[in-house]
């Protein structure tokens, strides 16, 4: 059951699926909780209904999974704009067993009318396939003759770049001393050595909220725990030594880890000022990656430390055999100083050995 407010409505709408078959209209309420009761007064009306046709048509399959699986996914609200990408363009009076791939060629068109990528058409596709799979699976319902996978778009190859360690170094240069901004530094240490998502780090800037929280990140224990990552299950991440220190001297008790505060615009000022080309935030992620593998770590324990869902995204890194005793957390770290003494030291020496 869902209740919610159209844009520029007073009213809250219902919009439920019972039976196959989606149900929807305004409560004429402008009380949240007196358009609830209402609306779960029409469901309980609804299931004292006499059933109808065991055909259920796409608007139907598309409401029941929304309904009872993707609206309670973290995706949520990205899907939603998908669901009304098909409702828009879809025939989706169409009865499911009668689904045929000239009603998704026409769906597809349609969209690059509208100036949609190859990518964000497959997405639409991907989840209204989900949505037939759902209602095949769990409603026993007759599968369209549909040739998936010959109607998907041919994705954009991979994108891997990554900071070398006179990058690295300048970019951590800049942001303390030209800049004067430690704070963006530490966002980026904590990106470098960690390989976590920009999400999980600083969250979404624009909303100023999702960033990470001091109750996350446990300095004495060096280790920051995500209650929840990309692939829905909760991760714990090593903290180095150089990253520990620093968030020694901004720990609070309670709050946002990170200064977030105008992120983009230092983000980009950042990144210009260092002359770093052709480089996004999540780079620093497959920064992480690279230079892990580089200081030996196995495909099996980087596909922990990025919970990659499975080892087939982790591949892209494979080159080098590694020794599992050690974390891909401490691999990455001792790679990334290594890398680090030997760009600032052209001469070879160690500082003990210069002095």
């Amino acid at each position: 059951m869902r209740v919610y407010q159209r844009t520029g409505s007073p009213f809250w709408y219902y919009d439920f699926t019972w039976n196959g078959h989606r149900y929807r209209d305004s409560t004429k309420q402008t009380d949240r909780r007196q358009a609830e009761i209402i609306a779960h007064a029409i469901l309980a009306q609804v299931k004292k209904s006499p059933g109808r046709s065991d055909r259920w048509a796409l608007t139907h399959v598309i409401a029941t999974w929304w309904d009872e699986h993707a609206r309670h996914t973290p995706s949520g609200d990205a899907i939603w704009s998908n669901i009304e990408n098909l409702s828009r363009n879809l025939d989706c009076s169409v009865m499911m067993d009668e689904l045929t791939a000239v009603h998704l060629l026409d769906f597809r068109a349609k969209r690059r009318g509208e100036g949609a990528s190859g990518p964000t058409i497959n997405r639409d596709l991907a989840y209204l396939k989900a949505a037939i799979n759902h209602a095949a699976n769990l409603h026993r319902k007759d599968r369209p003759d549909v040739n998936w996978k010959s109607l998907f778009y041919a994705e954009n190859p991979s994108r891997i770049r990554f900071l070398s360690a006179e990058e690295y170094a300048r970019l951590l240069d800049t942001a303390e001393h030209q800049l004067d901004d430690p704070a963006m530094a530490t966002i980026v240490m904590a990106a470098v050595t960690t390989g976590l998502r920009k999400s999980n780090l600083v969250g979404n800037t624009d909303r100023r909220e999702g960033c990470m929280q001091w109750h996350q990140v446990a300095v004495a224990g060096a280790t920051i725990t995500i209650p929840r990552t990309k692939g829905r299950t909760p991760t714990v991440k090593r903290i180095v030594p150089a990253l520990r220190d620093r968030l020694l001297t901004t720990r609070k008790r309670s709050g946002d880890v990170f200064d977030t505060k105008n992120f983009k615009r230092r983000w980009h000022r950042l990144i210009k000022t260092a002359e770093i080309k052709d480089f996004v935030f999540h780079d620093l992620r497959h920064t992480f990656a690279t230079w892990a593998r580089k200081g030996g770590a196995d495909l099996i324990t980087l596909q922990k430390a990025l919970d990659h869902s499975s080892i087939t995204m982790t591949m892209r890194y494979a080159h080098i055999d590694a020794d599992t005793e050690i974390t891909a957390f401490d691999r990455a770290n001792t790679a990334m100083q290594q890398a680090l003494e030997s760009a600032t030291n052209p001469d070879g020496l160690s500082a003990d050995k210069r002095a």
